[in-house]
């Protein structure tokens, strides 16, 4: 759902919060509605603010595919002291976990039922990522090209990097280093492995398991359509989430 004056789209739950609730108050504390900077994105809108980051010509962004904004749920205004003075709207300020402090999300649909609001809370100065951190995280897509380039004597693509950033972000650099090593690419010389076998050969390293036959058909097909790497990063991922 479109939100009044041009601000962007929201999902409707969230977009009806919005003008329903959160603008008229703001209308009668601030002198007009919430400014609102960037609302709901597309897979494509996201995919170009990550590349920005990645050049160094744009600020800090989400992989595609990862951020709240692509759900129609999260907004970045200019007037985050306000909001988050206005807990019982259900906006929460997760952006203040990453340095991100205009960055709220939308936790539920409490404030249009009439009941009582519990947001997530804010974390506490204390919890919030160092400046060390925050420059390891901004290091990182530079660390995976270098890698790519040390163990697989080939640059990294966008979609590799995409992939592996946040693997990074939830398990370190050295996890992801590692496992950059033991990419298909790096282990398959001659290429001539059939996908399926791939698949199943992948299960056993990156899960410590064999592939059941509903893996072996699903992964199969992501193989045909991304590429065994996108396999490889994808069980990485959900082992390090505790899958298994």
């Amino acid at each position: 759902m479109d939100l009044s004056g041009g601000r962007g789209w929201l999902q409707d739950d969230a977009a009806k919060n919005i003008m329903n609730y959160v603008d008229p108050v703001a209308v009668r504390e601030l002198g007009r509605v919430l400014q609102i900077t960037s609302a709901g994105r597309t897979y494509a809108e996201q995919a170009a603010l990550y590349a920005a980051y990645l050049n160094g010509s744009g600020n800090l962004a989400a992989p595609p595919g990862t951020s709240v904004h692509e759900s129609g749920l999260a907004i970045d205004t200019n007037d985050a002291t306000w909001l988050r003075s206005h807990p019982e709207f259900g906006w929460v300020n997760t952006g203040l976990g990453f340095s991100e402090p205009w960055h709220f999300e939308y936790q539920g649909g409490a404030a249009l039922a009439g009941g009582p609001i519990n947001p997530i809370p804010v974390p506490k100065e204390d919890d919030m990522p160092s400046l060390k951190e925050l420059a390891e995280l901004a290091a990182t897509p530079f660390k995976i090209r270098a890698a790519y380039r040390t163990l697989l004597n080939r640059d990294a693509t966008d979609a590799d990097i995409a992939g592996w950033l946040p693997v990074a972000v939830d398990q370190g650099w050295d996890f992801v280093e590692q496992w950059i090593g033991k990419s298909p690419e790096a282990l398959t010389a001659d290429g001539t492995e059939d996908l399926a076998a791939a698949v199943g050969r992948l299960f056993q390293q990156d899960m410590g398991r064999a592939a059941s036959p509903q893996d072996v058909v699903y992964y199969t097909d992501m193989a045909e359509k991304q590429g065994l790497d996108a396999v490889h990063r994808f069980l990485v991922w959900a082992r390090a989430q505790g899958a298994k």
